[in-house]
């Protein structure tokens, strides 16, 4: 990915540069986000699963949150396990709740651009993301 992510992604600890890189599991898609428990609309057991595993990786990570101020860019490199058709669209709900729930940012509406790419196929399935401030305009 142009300045950001290559498929050799290490974690970073205490990222310097205020740029957050994270390497994710590959979520849920929104098409399997909520469910409808009688008259209720409930995030489903793998969404919150997910969240919740990003907010530990978070925690792990050690970066730095970002300010409710602040401007934000987020590149993903979306690593699919299979060959299956998948919509790229479909991945970014999930994520973005995943990422401010963990206190990555404030609230999701702080990101002004998003650059989303197809990437190889990982046995695991993964995403690869970097989150860097952006100038307000």
């Amino acid at each position: 990915m142009e300045g950001g992510l290559g498929p050799d992604l290490k974690l970073k600890v205490g990222n310097p540069l205020n740029r957050v890189l994270l390497e994710l599991a590959f979520p849920p898609s929104a098409n399997h986000y909520w469910r409808y428990v009688n008259s209720q609309v409930l995030k489903s057991k793998d969404a919150r699963d997910y969240i919740k595993a990003v907010g530990q990786i978070w925690m792990v990570s050690r970066q730095k949150a970002f300010p409710k101020d602040q401007r934000l860019k987020l590149e993903v490199l979306a690593m699919p396990k299979d060959k299956r058709r998948r919509d790229l669209d479909n991945l970014l709900k999930i994520l973005c709740d995943a990422l401010e729930s963990a206190g990555v940012f404030k609230n999701d509406s702080q990101i002004d651009e998003i650059v989303i790419k197809r990437g190889q196929q990982h046995p695991d399935g993964k995403l690869l993301l970097t989150l860097e401030p952006i100038e307000r305009k």
